[in-house]
């Protein structure tokens, strides 16, 4: 039983510092991740079942928006290294590999530093 108390006891603390950093990082781009983690946590405890449920399509959908803006922006510009970049990060998140990849080498391609730059801001596959 101590060994569950103490369990509990973490993912509870770790449910308050998501919901903490989610509340004050809503244009994040880790924010699907951190809405994730959330959920798991929320599940793994069993408890706020509903609120795990909502932390979870909150990341879904928010990751499937930024892929369709990454999409409206690479028609504008297929050659948008940031786009290109950022949407492999994207489908990497939602296990799509080889797609991801197909992005990211064609962003490395056009720029060789943009996993650098996305990296020096945080954002990393």
């Amino acid at each position: 039983m101590r060994i569950l108390r103490s369990r509990t006891c973490r993912l509870a603390t770790a449910i308050a510092q998501l919901t903490r950093w989610i509340d004050s990082h809503a244009d994040d781009a880790r924010l699907p991740e951190a809405l994730n983690a959330r959920c798991w946590c929320r599940a793994l405890e069993g408890s706020d079942l509903a609120l795990a449920v909502k932390d979870c399509n909150a990341a879904l959908t928010r990751a499937d928006k930024s892929i369709a803006d990454y999409n409206a922006s690479l028609k504008i510009n297929a050659q948008n290294a940031w786009s290109l970049y950022g949407r492999g990060v994207d489908k990497l998140r939602q296990q799509k590999t080889s797609d991801a990849e197909v992005d990211i080498a064609r962003a490395t391609a056009v720029w060789p530093q943009v996993a650098e730059e996305f990296k020096r801001r945080g954002i990393v596959p």
